[in-house]
């Protein structure tokens, strides 16, 4: 059965306690990932590559760009709206990114890295 999410999924779900977060070696831990992607050492990066691991519950899991932008937004409690016209603007408008976006929050609530408050 296929989840359903709202728009404004945060009003149901919060961060796990247990999630345990690290940005690849060359990320600055203060830095955000769009920070990183605008610093000059982002050229040497492939969009597909892992930047950061996600570990809860002793489950570890590698992001990629997309995903680590999509994860730092969801910690921001953003609306899936609001996400996928971020990622437009970065990426450009000429993709959909609304189904990934969606699938990607529901692999976090069906994970436990989102749970119901």
């Amino acid at each position: 059965m296929k989840m359903e999410l709202s728009n404004t999924w945060f009003e149901s779900y919060t961060l796990s306690s247990n999630i345990l977060e690290q940005k690849d070696y060359r990320i600055d831990e203060e830095q955000t990932i769009l920070d990183f992607l605008n610093s000059d050492i982002a050229e040497f990066i492939e969009m597909d590559e892992p930047i950061m691991l996600l570990s809860n519950k002793g489950a570890i899991f590698e992001l990629n760009v997309p995903a680590a932008l999509i994860w730092e937004c969801v910690k921001e409690q953003k609306n899936i709206d609001s996400i996928v016209q971020f990622l437009n603007d970065l990426f450009g408008a000429d993709i959909n990114y609304f189904q990934d976006v969606y699938d990607f929050i529901c692999k976090l609530v069906e994970l436990e890295f989102l749970k119901n408050k």
